[in-house]
């Protein structure tokens, strides 16, 4: 039981990720940012997230 909620926590995560994606990006890249710069500025945002 304790496996299958770890990897319910697992899949949780991925989804909210990936979701993320679908709806930021396209909107950065109407912006004028390109996909490298879209990558960086979400590794500033995740690590943000961890520090605070």
């Amino acid at each position: 039981m304790q496996k299958k909620l770890h990897r319910n926590i697992k899949i949780i995560y991925g989804l909210a990720f990936f979701y993320s994606f679908m709806v930021i990006v396209p909107f950065f890249m109407e912006k004028g940012l390109s996909l490298t710069d879209i990558f960086y500025l979400q590794a500033v945002f995740s690590a943000a997230i961890v520090v605070f």
